[in-house]
């Protein structure tokens, strides 16, 4: 077992123990993941470093800076305005992008994935190459959400209609 010690941007820091580098990773993202933030302007990515305790050829301890860590933080999903759970779909005609591919577009080394709910047109956007504004980081993941349009809101207008035919 080795000596860890993860430090949050926040100025707090935890020191742990692990039997690997890998483990030591896992449970610095766990331990970030237990922040709070304030999530109402959107996602936050929270900074920190996985540090190990090591010692030189004479003995004398210090710590290691082994990686760079970001944990995000998406907005909390918003209820279904429906009063059911949401049930995300990806209608060529409402969520657009190739229709082999409905609602993904290219964005940086990644895709923006678009999908819409059925129940209330509420839109849910996943990108995948993310920057921090912070930092100017690439290639994070977050979540964000947007209320229904006309668009949404006329397709699931066509859909119950067309279930009451049937």
């Amino acid at each position: 077992m080795s000596t860890y010690e993860v430090r949050g941007e926040c100025g707090t820091s935890e020191q742990f123990e692990a039997a690997s580098d890998k483990e030591a990773r896992d449970w610095a993202l766990s331990w970030m993941s237990d922040a709070e933030f304030d999530l109402s302007t959107g996602p936050v990515h929270y900074h920190g470093w996985l540090c190990k305790a090591v010692a030189n050829k004479d003995g004398d301890k210090y710590w290691e800076n082994l990686e760079r860590l970001t944990y995000t933080f998406d907005v909390v999903e918003p209820d279904c305005t429906a009063g059911k759970e949401h049930d995300w779909r990806t209608p060529h005609s409402v969520v657009g992008g190739v229709r082999e591919n409905p609602g993904v577009e290219g964005h940086g080394g990644g895709v923006i994935i678009r999908d819409v709910c059925s129940h209330c047109g509420m839109y849910r956007i996943t990108d995948t190459w993310a920057q921090d504004p912070q930092t100017g980081e690439q290639g994070l993941e977050e979540t964000t959400y947007e209320d229904a349009d006309d668009a949404s809101l006329a397709w699931i207008a066509a859909r119950e209609a067309k279930a009451e035919e049937e």
